[in-house]
């Protein structure tokens, strides 16, 4: 029977709505599942879209991601990064795990997290010529207290947005075609599961009969690589994480 002991209610009602699609998956496997949905319009990004970086919560609207917008990005690899994407816009957000992260990291007091990730995207997009967005709570599509998001998409393709097609679960996104591996994958994925199973995500709702799913978005040649990179990731979380993946098709 599922517990839950620490999500709050809107947390749990999210839950709930996607229990049936969770269980064709682990009825079926993500590859099985994902065969019925419109892969080819998830990955390709309108052509009247700016290319906006946002973070790699589930409740920000982007094809492209970065935790906190690129907050945790050492310097070289964020001016790397938004020049490979030909970023135009940066957004923030209130709420921001990756700004909490950053937060620690520089002894700023929790209480400005917040904050802190607000005036560091304006400087940033300031210093790079970007329009800053910032997105607030009631803008985002969960729920403001907490993570519902069960899976972690690790996208190789570059423009996987799950939110183009109904049938795909909610998750974290990182976009690994313009990080290098080792940041995506210490940095990134593990930020998404350290989230997921705190005390802002899922908790104890996450375990062997519901796991987080790791999840690689990658064409046919790159499949082997991220599914390889994923097995390598060392986590605490084992007996509650599956690795699965989706096959993109080429377009």
């Amino acid at each position: 029977m599922t517990n839950f002991e620490n999500p709050s209610d809107g947390v749990k009602k999210r839950w709930l709505m996607e229990q049936p699609i969770f269980d064709r998956i682990k009825s079926q496997g993500f590859s099985e599942y994902a065969k019925d949905m419109n892969l080819k319009s998830a990955c390709i990004r309108p052509e009247d879209a700016p290319i906006r970086v946002c973070c790699m919560d589930e409740g920000t609207p982007s094809f492209l991601h970065a935790a906190g917008g690129g907050i945790l990005l050492p310097p070289e690899e964020l001016e790397k990064y938004l020049g490979h994407t030909k970023a135009q816009v940066l957004t923030s957000h209130d709420g921001c795990g990756a700004a909490r992260i950053y937060a620690g990291m520089h002894g700023i007091d929790m209480a400005r997290a917040d904050e802190t990730g607000l005036m560091w995207a304006k400087k940033t997009a300031e210093k790079h010529g970007l329009i800053h967005e910032h997105i607030s709570a009631s803008s985002m599509s969960r729920p403001e207290e907490g993570h519902f998001a069960r899976v972690c998409y690790y996208d190789l393709t570059g423009s996987f947005d799950w939110r183009r097609d109904e049938g795909l679960p909610a998750g974290f996104t990182v976009s690994h075609k313009f990080m290098d591996t080792d940041y995506a994958l210490k940095a990134e994925t593990l930020t998404a599961l350290k989230i997921a199973f705190g005390e802002h995500g899922l908790g104890h709702l996450l375990d062997a009969d519901h796991p987080f799913i790791l999840c690689a978005v990658a064409r046919e040649e790159d499949l082997a690589r991220a599914l390889s990179e994923l097995k390598s990731l060392p986590h605490h979380y084992d007996g509650r994480v599956e690795i699965e993946h989706i096959t993109v098709p080429d377009f």
